[in-house]
């Protein structure tokens, strides 16, 4: 199942379309009737699958290539996103909010992020 279900979103099949196949093709969840959208992304969650951009981050408007989320920051810097989040309230790192849809999206400078994090290494 975790093969089908790699191989799905592999074709960007959404999480809602994952669970409906799987339930097309008589997958049964354990505790559940039927797999739903939350069910699938958690799984792969958990499962270490989704290490893909959100499909809305793509279509976030960015001021250069320079500007990242904060979920990329945390990725490119090795750090966990709710620590970046905190240096972002906290005011040791500056960025900004865009819109994307109906979310707001911090971004932040690669450059800045970078010589701001060096400088609290040493």
């Amino acid at each position: 199942m975790i093969a089908r279900i790699t191989d799905l979103r592999r074709h960007n099949v959404t999480a809602q379309g994952i669970a409906d196949r799987l339930n097309a093709e008589g997958w049964k969840p354990p505790k559940k009737p039927v797999f739903d959208a939350p069910m699938i992304r958690r799984l792969r969650q958990r499962r270490s699958l989704g290490t893909r951009r959100p499909i809305w981050s793509g279509n976030v408007p960015r001021e250069g290539d320079d500007e990242l989320t904060i979920q990329e920051l945390a990725e490119h810097l090795g750090a966990h996103r709710q620590t970046v989040y905190g240096w972002l309230r906290r005011s040791k790192l500056k960025g900004r909010l865009a819109q994307a849809g109906a979310r707001r999206i911090w971004l932040v400078s690669r450059a800045q992020a970078e010589s701001r994090t060096s400088t609290r290494e040493s």
